[in-house]
């Protein structure tokens, strides 16, 4: 791996995801905790937007990640057949999941 051979477009993906992945994980971070450990928000419109946060985060985690990954190993998958495999299936029911959750919330 060459990092002297980045182009300037690919650097500043990086810089730019790197910078939204802090953003979400921050924000959902102090939203679930304000929601978690204050007792007062108990209804259905909390339960609602803790689930977006939870959803936010698990898509951060694991969307961006392994996107973040790809962009600087160039197109490789450098965790194994397997761990790429998992990681695919993680992505997509994480955003299943979230997105029937909230339908059905609705």
């Amino acid at each position: 791996m060459y990092f002297y051979s980045w182009s300037t477009d690919k650097i500043i993906r990086i810089i730019i995801l790197l910078i939204i992945m802090f953003i979400t994980l921050i924000g959902n971070s102090y939203i679930i905790y304000e929601l978690f450990y204050h007792h007062r928000h108990r209804t259905r419109l909390h339960l609602f937007i803790l689930n977006l946060a939870i959803g936010d985060l698990t898509i951060c985690l694991c969307t961006m990640t392994s996107e973040l990954f790809l962009l600087i190993f160039d197109q490789q998958c450098i965790l194994g057949n397997f761990s790429c495999k998992l990681t695919l299936y993680i992505q997509f029911v994480s955003l299943a999941l979230t997105t029937l959750f909230d339908v059905a919330m609705a």
